[in-house]
C-alpha cells in the first residue's frame, strides 16, 4: 500500500515534536517513551484510513491528544473525563468520554498520577486554529479529583495544514479543591480589535 505523502508529514510532525519525560525509573520512562511512539504509529494507521475512506465532500480530520495528569498527591482520577476543543470562529468538537479515544490499550487505567495518556480519533476539522480547550469531569467514582497539567492537541486532514496546540490546564477538577469546580478552561484565542466608531460621522448628525 502506497501512502498519501500527507500521512508521512504528519508522522514525522509527531515524531519531531513528542513530549520528553523525567521519571525516576528507567523502566517507567521507557514505557512511557513506547507509548508516546506507538501514538505516531496509530496514527499513521488512522491517518491511512481515512485517506482512503474520506469523502471528498466531508471536511474530517485526524486528532491526536497527549494529556498529563500531575505529578502531586491523588492527582488521578477514575472519574469520566470530557474535552472540547474550539477555534478562533467558535466551531466546536466535543468528546464526551476521552477514554473512548484512548490508544493505551484495552483494560488501561487512564488520568493515572503523573502519567501522560494518549488519544486518537477522527472528527470533523475546525474552521480555523485550535485555541480553545474545556475538560470536564463528571466527579464520579472512589477517586474523583483530577488534577491536570497540561493536553496538547495535534490534527491533520486532507487539504488542511498541520495543527498544533500547547494548553497549560494546570488546575484541579474537584469538588475538594480549589477552585471547586469539575470544569477547567483555557483560550488562547487571538483577541479581535474591536471596530472603531466614526466620530465625525456621529457629530455630523448633532
Amino acid at each position: 500500500m502506497e501512502y498519501d505523502q500527507s500521512v508521512l508529514i504528519l508522522s514525522n510532525v509527531l515524531d519531531e515534536d513528542q513530549p520528553s519525560f523525567t521519571t525516576k525509573s528507567t523502566e517507567n520512562n521507557s514505557k512511557k517513551v513506547m507509548g508516546v511512539k506507538c501514538l505516531s504509529f496509530t496514527l499513521l494507521i488512522l491517518s491511512s484510513i481515512f485517506i482512503i475512506s474520506a469523502n471528498g465532500n466531508e471536511a474530517e480530520c485526524i486528532y491526536g491528544i497527549y494529556v498529563q495528569t500531575g505529578s502531586i498527591r491523588r492527582a488521578g482520577t477514575h472519574s469520566k473525563i470530557g474535552l472540547t476543543l474550539s477555534d478562533e470562529t467558535g466551531a466546536q468538537l466535543a468528546i464526551p468520554n476521552l477514554e473512548d479515544w484512548g490508544l493505551m490499550g484495552p483494560g488501561f487505567n487512564y488520568f493515572e498520577t503523573g502519567e501522560l495518556n494518549i488519544f486518537g480519533g477522527k472528527g470533523p476539522c475546525l474552521s480555523g486554529s485550535i485555541c480553545g480547550l474545556k475538560l470536564t469531569s463528571d466527579g464520579s467514582g472512589p477517586y474523583a479529583g483530577w488534577y491536570c497539567e497540561y493536553v496538547k492537541v495535534s490534527s491533520f486532514g486532507l487539504q488542511q495544514s498541520c495543527n498544533q496546540q500547547h494548553f497549560a490546564v494546570e488546575k484541579w477538577l474537584a469538588k475538594d479543591e480549589p477552585p471547586y469546580e469539575l470544569t477547567a478552561q483555557v483560550d488562547v484565542c487571538p483577541v479581535l480589535p474591536r471596530p472603531r466608531k466614526n466620530w465625525a460621522s456621529s457629530e455630523a448628525h448633532l
